[in-house]
């Protein structure tokens, strides 16, 4: 089962952005599977190394692409890619806190 599922209305019309973020919200289901089944924090550490790794990849390619167009809010995306990749470190650091700990 899928947390999140893509739809239409998350196309943005240009091919290159809809495929990455396709594949940020299969990251995001593949962390789910592997949390709800309870696998190894080293199963989970992996997803979680992968969502950042591609997520900072995806947006910095995602904001050259704003800022190159004039985007009219870019400033407020980048403060809420931010905010993602902020959370992104703590849910890795509590997860490797886990491991630490036990």
């Amino acid at each position: 089962m899928d947390i999140i599922k893509w739809r239409e209305s998350y196309e943005t019309g240009i091919d290159s952005m809809d495929e990455q973020h396709q594949k940020l919200i299969e990251l995001i289901n593949k962390l789910y599977k592997v949390l709800r089944k309870e696998e190894t924090n080293e199963s989970v550490n992996m997803v979680q190394d992968e969502m950042e790794k591609y997520a900072k990849q995806h947006l910095q390619q995602e904001e050259a692409l704003l800022e190159s167009n004039g985007y009219p809010e870019f400033a407020d995306h980048v403060t809420m890619h931010q905010s993602y990749l902020d959370k992104l470190k703590t849910l890795t650091a509590e997860s490797e806190n886990e491991v630490a700990i036990k």
